[in-house]
């Protein structure tokens, strides 16, 4: 006994089962190239300050004894100088902490740090407008067909106390934290994500 032929209603409804699962395929493999092209962004430190889209906002890539340095991606131990307020609001450190790179999700946490670059290193002075105790997460990641980013800002307030590295330093740090866009960050991950 052979099957009945199907009805065109069948038809229709098995053709069109087998474009959508044809299309969550591709809209998958569209998402795997996008997160593989913006994880390049989103590793290139250098580069940051072309995605916050703010002029005179500079990040920068610096190794261990806090000379810059090309890499492919940050490494725990470097350190990133950022100038957020352009030349005048002077340089801010952040130690690179540690980065988490997966299969479908990179993720870097920095930390307010000292400046690398003196010398002598003066390591209980934190070169940053915001307190030793704050913390960055900041993450790109790719679920099926969706690719997201995100940062994660921990204990933001002013670098004010002892850390600041006297009076006039915290005095600074105070009026630059007031006047700072935290939204820098935020602006980093949109424009990560806005990237053409």
């Amino acid at each position: 006994m052979t099957d009945p032929a199907p009805t065109p209603r069948a038809k229709w409804a098995t053709h069109r089962l087998a474009a959508d699962a044809l299309g969550a395929r591709l809209f998958e493999r569209l998402a795997a190239v996008e997160a593989a092209r913006l994880r390049e962004a989103f590793l290139d430190v250098d580069g940051w300050g072309d995605l916050v889209g703010a002029p005179g906002v500079e990040f920068e890539l610096h190794d261990l004894e806090g000379d810059p340095v090309i890499r492919a991606a940050p490494e725990p131990g470097d350190f990133v100088r950022t100038r957020p307020f352009g030349k005048t609001g002077g340089d801010h450190w952040t130690l690179v902490e540690s980065v988490a790179d997966g299969p479908h999700q990179v993720e870097l946490v920095l930390r307010p740090s000292h400046d690398p670059s003196a010398f002598p290193p003066a390591r209980a002075v934190t070169c940053h407008y915001l307190d030793p105790g704050a913390k960055l997460t900041f993450a790109l990641a790719r679920d099926g067909a969706r690719v997201s980013a995100r940062v994660h800002r921990i204990g933001e307030r002013p670098n004010d106390g002892e850390g600041a590295g006297g009076t006039e330093a915290a005095a600074r740090n105070a009026r630059l934290f007031e006047r700072a866009d935290r939204g820098l960050w935020d602006a980093l991950v949109d424009g990560l994500l806005e990237l053409e």
